[in-house]
């Protein structure tokens, strides 16, 4: 079952995301990486989910706001987060499988950016 996948999918990209190599993280307003880091490899997209437009809005609204307040992080972060959940809503109706794993690999991506997103917010 597809859903099995997510969990530990889920724990490694936290794990990931909260131990980036190389020390400090690149400023906000580099380039747009979409979902994930030069450092650290998050698909933008899979099955179940296309989760690009998310994460571009998630970059800029990061570079946009960088290195002020958590407010403001958490404004991007829960952005991202709602974004995410309409693709959801919108590509699956909330019978099919797949509506569910793509709501999912959200919740995943939001812990990610609210356990280490902070790096790249005040990076």
């Amino acid at each position: 079952m597809k859903t099995l996948f997510l969990a530990p999918f889920a724990s490694i990209l936290v794990i990931t995301i909260l131990f980036v190599p190389g020390g400090r993280a690149p400023a906000a307003e580099a380039a747009v990486d979409y979902c994930g880091t030069a450092e650290v490899d998050v698909p933008d997209s899979g099955p179940s989910f296309d989760f690009t437009a998310a994460c571009a809005s998630h970059d800029a609204c990061y570079a946009q706001y960088h290195g002020t307040n958590e407010t403001n992080r958490k404004r991007c972060d829960d952005r991202f987060y709602n974004a995410m959940a309409k693709h959801c809503k919108d590509r699956w109706r909330w019978w099919q499988g797949e509506y569910y794993d793509c709501l999912a690999t959200a919740s995943a991506y939001y812990a990610g950016v609210r356990l280490g997103g902070w790096l790249y917010f005040y990076g």
